[in-house]
C-alpha cells in the first residue's frame, strides 16, 4: 500500500498543473511570454515573502535587463532572434 501524498508534494503537483495548464492556453508566443513572466514573478515573491528588498528582486531584475541588453545588442548588429 502506498503511503498518502504529502500536502507538500500535492501543492507543487497543483502548482505544476496551475503553470502547465496557463502554458498550454496560450493562443500565441506573446501570450507565452506573459504566462512565463508571471510565473517568474511568483516564483519570486514566494522566495521572497513579505520582504521588498530580498535579493531574489534583484536576480529576477538583472536576468531580466540582461535579456533586453541583449536584445536590444543583437538587433543593433542584425542578429536577430
Amino acid at each position: 500500500m502506498t503511503a498518502p501524498p504529502r500536502p507538500a508534494d500535492q501543492t507543487k503537483r497543483n502548482q505544476a498543473e496551475f503553470w502547465n495548464a496557463r502554458q498550454a492556453s496560450a493562443s500565441d508566443e506573446k501570450q507565452l511570454a506573459a504566462v512565463m513572466y508571471d510565473l517568474a514573478r511568483s516564483t519570486a515573491a514566494k522566495v521572497a515573502g513579505r520582504d521588498p528588498n530580498h535579493p531574489i528582486w534583484r536576480d529576477l531584475a538583472g536576468l531580466l535587463h540582461r535579456w533586453a541588453v541583449d536584445t536590444q545588442h543583437a538587433q543593433t548588429t542584425g542578429h536577430t532572434r
